[in-house]
């Protein structure tokens, strides 16, 4: 009688997309625990983002879809080990939160994509904090992931314990542009849902997940296909466009663009609508060398006398795009713009408008809520029709 023949491992000629997914349908594999659940969701929701479409060009064909940036310990070693064993998610060891929280503010920006940062427990939940107004100013996505005691262990005042017998995981949570205190493993499909709105803001989100340590080996049901969610960017709408269409048609010199950090990533659609129009540009620090032959840099490291070239020049109306021109940003300078010279502001946020900033505050204003790639678009396609 023959043996069975034995079996031979093959290797797949492409990775699957989604490796829990893959690895459900294995009987040799139990369901996913609840850190690995929460470590594989961010890749998958910056598959969804349309900022990390615009970025796809542009970024390494080898790099990582997400960084996990932590400094590890006992209470957040489940994390650590499930983002080690991610195919597409690379572990940065720091020695320092707030070190961590940095580095990811600088790599969501540089890709588009929402990236993950691992806190310690006790004091550590603080680590990140003085970095959530920076990510948040400067349209970063992160998921900050903290440990908290489990309830059946916490006591009252140990420095090492975050609970809800001591301030973290609630303190600073006003800094977040959302808070979930987790409490069962059940209720991590509804906040897979509520991130996956979040990170698909033009203006990005930063979101803190305070996960009891006793529930991040628990097996957790399966998640939301983000790709399945479809979310529309805001757009802009046909009245502000007409505006638009009647300021271009004004009397005056050329259109002038003011543009700033959150037009990274809209450098080539911004570049073919300025060269259409015939328009001059200049950038804040934020925008620094987004497009060639800038009238200059304004703010607080200004190059030239920018307000000096713009009133030479004499725009009809000028945009606004991708800055809320604050102090830093050129804003307080009275006499950047003609006086007579309508301003077009782009900004995701209804209340973000730069009515308040001196450099506009005495100037007629059309404020358009809007993602950034949206309104380029628009702008371009009513530019081909004129």
């Amino acid at each position: 009688m023959k043996d069975p023949p034995m079996a031979t491992a093959q290797t797949p000629t492409t990775a699957p997309r989604d490796s829990l997914a893959t690895a459900e349908h294995q009987s040799s594999r139990k369901r996913p625990t609840l850190a690995e659940r929460q470590i594989d969701l961010i890749p998958a929701l910056g598959d969804a983002s349309p900022r990390a479409a615009r970025w796809s060009g542009e970024i390494p064909h080898d790099a990582p879809a997400c960084c996990a940036f932590g400094l590890i310990s006992a209470a957040s070693v489940h994390w650590f080990e499930a983002a080690v064993a991610h195919p597409r998610v690379r572990v940065v060891d720091v020695s320092l939160e707030a070190m961590g929280a940095f580095a990811a503010i600088e790599a969501s920006i540089a890709t588009g994509r929402p990236q993950i940062v691992i806190c310690g427990s006790g004091p550590g939940t603080l680590g990140v904090q003085w970095a959530i107004p920076a990510a948040r100013g400067q349209g970063a996505s992160l998921l900050v992931l903290t440990p908290r005691t489990p309830p059946e262990l916490a006591g009252t005042t140990q420095i090492q314990e975050s609970s809800f017998f001591s301030l973290p995981p609630t303190v600073g949570a006003e800094l977040f542009d959302a808070n979930f205190i987790l409490t069962s493993v059940l209720e991590m499909p509804r906040i897979a849902v509520a991130l996956r709105h979040l990170f698909a803001r033009p203006q990005g989100g930063v979101a803190q997940l305070s996960v009891p340590t006793n529930l991040l080996d628990r097996r957790c049901p399966k998640l939301l296909d983000p790709s399945a969610l479809e979310i529309a960017p805001p757009a802009p709408g046909t009245r502000a466009l007409a505006r638009i269409a009647e300021w271009l048609a004004l009397p005056g010199g050329p259109p002038a663009f003011i543009l700033g950090g959150g037009c990274t990533g809209h450098g080539r659609e911004l570049g073919n609508v300025i060269k259409r129009l015939g328009a001059v540009h200049l950038t804040t620090p934020g925008a620094l060398g987004l497009l060639p032959n800038s009238l200059g840099l304004i703010g607080t490291s200004a190059d030239a006398d920018v307000a000096a070239l713009l009133h030479v020049a004499r725009p009809r109306c000028a945009f606004v795009i991708g800055t809320r021109l604050g102090t830093a940003s050129g804003g307080n300078d009275a006499a950047l713009l003609p006086k007579d010279c309508p301003i077009v502001h782009v900004d995701a946020e209804p209340s973000g408008s730069v009515g308040n900033a001196p450099a506009t505050r005495t100037h007629r204003l059309l404020s358009v809520q809007s993602d950034v790639g949206e309104f380029v678009a628009a702008l371009n396609a009513l530019v081909v029709r004129q």
